[in-house]
């Protein structure tokens, strides 16, 4: 088994685990016998082709999804044994999502989009905004708050996901082709906030990317190819 514990905690587990979905009479495997080992404050890349199964590993991880097939542990824990208000509960405490196409909500502000998660935690209003703000602050969007998404960059839009997966704190972010829509610039400067995040504050980051240039000094990568693990590789190793 593939493993990234090294004698250490392992926060995530997956077993055996496969996704198999049904269009109609045709069965599409997008995941297969995968086991994998995550041990907390790990950079972990997914790389692999298009179609390779990078975003059902994101959404199984990140408790979006329910595998088929295996079981997938965090923190010991067998998610399978979980209803979806813990479930729910977990992803809100625990986990950060950052995604492709941004996920912001057009008639909200910078501000107001980052602090939706606080708000689902019932967190004071005063206390959101103040977190809220200070995830803006640390991705560089200060002077932004008050501005819709429509007014925003590509890659400024992608900085306000981001703050936004990182005001709860959670202890893992997930990051699903979050440089994919970005402009190269852009993009080295969001997996430069996550290398941040990971180094300073030791938040778990799993980044799924097919863009082999966001690899370097990526402390593991995990390649998939047709929904199988084919190489899981340390240190930077091309």
């Amino acid at each position: 088994m593939s493993t990234g514990n090294q004698g250490g905690t392992t926060l995530l587990e997956l077993q055996q685990v496969g996704r198999t979905y049904r269009l109609g009479d045709v069965r599409l495997e997008a995941l297969a016998a995968l086991d994998l080992a995550i041990a907390p404050g790990e950079f972990v890349a997914f790389t692999g082709p298009s179609g390779s199964g990078k975003s059902t590993l994101c959404h199984l991880l990140g408790l979006l999804d329910l595998p088929t097939a295996g079981r997938i542990f965090l923190s010991g824990e067998d998610t399978a044994t979980l209803d979806e208000n813990r479930r729910a509960e977990i992803r809100n405490r625990r986990i950060g999502f950052v995604f492709q196409d941004f996920s912001l909500v057009p008639v909200l502000s910078a501000l107001e989009n980052v602090q939706l998660p606080l708000h689902l935690r019932r967190t004071p209003p005063a206390d959101s905004r103040r977190r809220a703000a200070e995830a803006l602050a640390a991705v560089g969007l200060a002077g932004s708050a008050n501005q819709r998404p429509s007014q925003l960059s590509g890659g400024q839009q992608q900085r306000v996901a981001l703050a936004r997966g990182l005001v709860t704190e959670a202890e893992i972010l997930i990051a699903d082709e979050p440089t994919a829509n970005l402009d190269s610039a852009s993009a080295y400067a969001v997996l430069g906030l996550m290398r941040r995040l990971n180094t300073e504050r030791g938040t778990t980051v799993l980044l799924a990317t097919h863009d082999a240039r966001l690899l370097e000094g990526v402390g593991r990568r995990v390649e998939l190819r047709d929904g199988r693990l084919v190489a899981d590789r340390r240190g930077g190793a091309p």
